[in-house]
């Protein structure tokens, strides 16, 4: 199996759909204007993502001392090790036991997930993959189904272009903005673990690999936190700390954020009223409405990416949704993931119609 072409008339989304779904083993090289990356699969499971020229934030070494996880020196000592024996860096670190082998598995994912997120990104370049044997430090690999990239390279792609609007420099500092939330706005549990590391002198991106959560989630996270008051940004030493706002303003920045909060949880309201009266779902939660429209939409693509792949295979879209399954482009259950309710498809000249039983608009191609 040997694949050629253009991003521009076949996405990596749908690329990594198809490699996913034949269980594929082999090299995927995505070239573009600025880079070349390079992604290895193993029996469809994506097991090394890598960028040429190397991006200074993805590499290892520098990953594992951000994240407190090895000391300078002993990073130092590895690459010198590593540089003589010919050996990989992770594999010297794993001998010496100057890192845990659990560190640096998820250290590794965080850098292959990173990297494959920034290929969502990408509008133009060319892609080659050859189906064969890859050589990888399997012990020390955790392999990342594409589905799950599939899944998160979606919202990546939706809500980067506003994260980048609301923090567009990594190297911004927060602090936690003054006075007591505790009793009027308490966090979860993951965005809390982000909260308590701000400190005014650590930036975005030390943040980004203490918190271990990714570049996406992390700026989603504190998106949300600017958002609900809750930290403030650190100016340069030059122009001084920022001042503590008065009490007063801080008030009225409170009670304007309870009023917007009543009024969405009033819209979301109604969204659930009307989404019941429609027929599409019948849930007692907003929130499971919300995830279960987020999952509809996203199936929806991959089913889309699907049919694109059926025509580049055998070129022509397929009689009924069934042909995919039969063609080993997705499963049965697909058909009917997230609500158990049959998708609607119908040929439509030079394209088709996909209509997912709970989203209300259709897809046209």
């Amino acid at each position: 199996m040997a694949l050629k072409g253009t991003l521009r008339d076949f996405g990596i989304s749908e690329i990594l759909q198809l490699i996913g779904q034949q269980k594929k083993s082999g090299t995927l090289v995505v070239t573009g204007p600025q880079a070349v990356v390079t992604v290895l699969f193993d029996g469809g499971q994506i097991v090394d993502a890598a960028t040429r020229p190397a991006v200074p934030e993805y590499d290892l070494g520098m990953m594992m001392t951000r994240a407190g996880l090895i000391h300078p020196a002993q990073l130092e000592m590895a690459q010198a090790q590593s540089k003589e024996s010919l050996q990989p860096l992770e594999l010297v670190l794993q001998k010496t036991k100057a890192a845990a082998e659990e560190d640096l598995r998820e250290m590794k994912r965080l850098r292959h997930l990173e990297t494959l997120y920034d290929l969502f990104l990408w509008k133009d370049g060319e892609y080659a993959f050859e189906a064969g044997p890859v050589n990888y430090l399997a012990k020390l690999v955790i392999p990342v189904s594409s589905e799950q990239v599939l899944m998160d390279g979606y919202r990546v792609k939706d809500e980067w272009p506003e994260l980048a609007r609301q923090i567009p420099d990594l190297n911004l500092r927060f602090r936690r903005a003054p006075g007591d939330f505790s009793s009027i706005d308490r966090l979860d549990p993951e965005d809390d673990r982000i909260y308590r590391l701000l400190d005014g002198q650590r930036t975005v991106q030390d943040i980004i690999f203490l918190g271990r959560r990714g570049k996406f989630e992390t700026l989603k996270t504190l998106a949300r936190l600017l958002e609900r008051g809750r930290i403030e940004v650190v100016v340069s030493a030059k122009a001084g700390p920022r001042r503590p706002a008065p009490e007063a303003p801080r008030r009225r920045t409170l009670a304007f954020s309870g009023a917007f909060f009543v009024l969405v949880l009033l819209m979301l309201n109604g969204v659930r009223l009307n989404v019941q009266r429609s027929g599409w779902l019948a849930g007692p939660r907003v929130e499971a409405d919300s995830r279960l429209g987020l999952l509809a939409r996203c199936q929806t693509e991959r089913l889309r990416n699907g049919l694109a792949v059926y025509r580049l295979c055998y070129g022509q879209r397929p009689a009924e949704l069934q042909d995919l399954v039969r063609a080993g482009l997705c499963r049965a259950s697909d058909l009917r993931f997230p609500a158990g309710k049959a998708y609607s498809y119908q040929r439509t000249g030079d394209g088709f119609r996909l209509e997912s039983p709970i989203l209300s608009a259709a897809e046209e191609k």
